[in-house]
């Protein structure tokens, strides 16, 4: 699986090819090949029905997660105070993955609630029949010991079927634009910044060919 982020590439391709060799012997299913993984080391925002919320704060129902100390920048008070236009919220380099939508209980909305609480540890993975959200089982809040085999666990998930296009995004109001790997579903959007979003794309869609 190739690994997406926004921080610099050589740190995110070592904490990700560890966690796609762990999503693809605990979490795959036989036959089903995992295609990328998106860690989510930034914030995660949310557009919805004109309101936004920087950083993201659930709707839904969420897993408990192991507490730990925040170790992300704090977001600009531009971008948390919602003083900003459509997708300028991209110049505040602390964020990484923005959901757009009209309704909370949308898949991309889905996708934050879960991205959101992992803080850092959740990631976004694209197989060839599903795409979801998992999380080392060793993270969660109910767990009082670590387990000595971890595995990756579902937080959320759904058929591939529900994407309708995976596309690159330009973001911002710059004259040189920030990219995004956009992810398209029915009833919403989920961009996500990375230093390699036309790349990615191509990767993605030529595995899911």
């Amino acid at each position: 699986m190739i690994i997406g982020d926004r921080i610099p590439y050589d740190f995110g391709k070592g904490v990700g090819q560890e966690t796609a060799a762990l999503t693809a012997k605990t979490w795959l299913n036989p036959g089903e090949a995992g295609v990328a993984t998106f860690s989510c080391f930034g914030h995660v925002g949310s557009t919805v029905a004109d309101t936004h919320r920087a950083p993201h704060v659930p709707f839904g129902e969420v897993h408990s997660m192991r507490p730990q100390q925040e170790w992300r920048p704090l977001p600009t008070s531009v971008v948390s105070e919602g003083r900003f236009l459509g997708d300028e919220w991209v110049h505040d380099p602390s964020f990484s993955v923005w959901a757009y939508a009209s309704s909370p209980d949308a898949h991309a909305v889905r996708i934050a609630d879960h991205l959101a609480s992992g803080a850092g540890d959740s990631w976004l993975v694209i197989t060839n029949r599903r795409i979801g959200v998992v999380i080392d089982n060793n993270r969660l809040g109910d767990v009082t010991e670590p387990a000595e085999d971890s595995f990756m666990i579902s937080l959320w998930e759904v058929p591939l079927a529900a994407v309708t296009r995976f596309s690159p995004a330009p973001l911002g109001k710059q004259s040189t634009p920030e990219w995004a790997f956009r992810i398209g579903f029915n009833d919403s959007t989920l961009d996500i910044v990375l230093l390699n979003p036309q790349e990615m794309v191509e990767y993605v869609l030529a595995a899911l060919r």
